[in-house]
């Protein structure tokens, strides 16, 4: 489930949890390496001096980590996106991408028909994380969105 939002068809990682896999866990750096082939269908360049400290912390943080992990996917008597989405009455950018493992594309609908004000943007070739995936496609929806709008909307 999408950050509250049950997708109509299961995700790659709704499919590994009924499995009892945790894919965004880093314990080891093995995870760390398999982390990232779920979050990006093509794996951005990252120097090695930089990927080599990203994944000694998300190991050193594993702990931490695997709370996040069961905060987020066990319930916890919180409203979901969707039961506040009724009541969210500015103007909403949704970008989600069609190759996300992690939340299939097919909440994307979903939400925007529950948000009062959204815009809805799908982007293909890119992941969980479109601003590292499709930098330029994210900055320019954004400022499209942006400049529809007058500035006291998001006020």
């Amino acid at each position: 489930m999408a950050a509250g939002i049950p997708t109509p068809t299961p995700s790659d990682m709704d499919k590994a949890r009924d499995l009892g896999i945790t894919p965004l866990v880093v314990q080891t750096t093995e995870d760390f390496a398999e982390r990232n082939e779920w979050l990006f269908p093509n794996i951005p360049y990252i120097p090695g001096p930089i990927l080599r400290t990203w994944s000694e912390d998300e190991v050193a943080r594993a702990d931490h980590n695997a709370r996040i992990w069961d905060v987020v996917h066990k319930k916890s008597g919180l409203p979901t996106v969707l039961d506040l989405a009724p009541s969210l009455e500015m103007p909403t950018l949704i970008i989600w991408c069609q190759e996300d493992r992690i939340f299939h594309i097919s909440g994307a609908a979903l939400l925007d028909q529950n948000l009062p004000t959204s815009h809805l943007t799908k982007l293909d070739e890119c992941g969980h994380v479109p601003m590292q995936d499709k930098p330029a496609a994210v900055a320019s929806e954004h400022l499209e969105f942006l400049s529809s709008y007058p500035i006291h909307a998001f006020q």
